[in-house]
């Protein structure tokens, strides 16, 4: 319910944690989703920044709304008036998709899996 708040900054709060602490990617990504056309540019930017953590380990066949979400950034990154702050979520977000040539993932935690703090 939080993610639907009226409060911009706990939306962005929930997408972000949601992709940080998220057991099952696909059920997250669903609900973070219908929030990549939010009004707020910033909360946009996590939506681009939690979907790309999340999306880094799959591939198109696994999970088939990644090439919907690198068109959609790509657009956005292409286009000339868009929002700073949701056209700086869609950079970070194609770096994150490609980070280390696509052989490395972005880890919060350590090897045993406790939390990095």
């Amino acid at each position: 319910m939080l993610l639907y708040s009226y409060n911009p900054f706990i939306r962005f709060g929930c997408v972000m944690a949601l992709a940080i602490g998220s057991k099952d990617s696909k059920e997250a990504i669903e609900m973070i989703w219908p929030l990549l056309n939010d009004s707020v540019d910033f909360v946009r930017q996590g939506v681009y920044v939690s979907l790309a953590i999340l999306f880094q380990v799959s591939t198109n066949n696994s999970e088939p709304k990644l090439a919907d979400f690198r068109k959609t950034v790509e657009e956005i990154i292409s286009r000339t008036h868009v929002e700073i702050m949701a056209k700086m979520g869609a950079i970070l977000s194609i770096g994150i998709l490609d980070i280390g040539g696509r052989n490395m993932t972005v880890s919060l935690t350590t090897r045993s899996g406790m939390p990095k703090i």
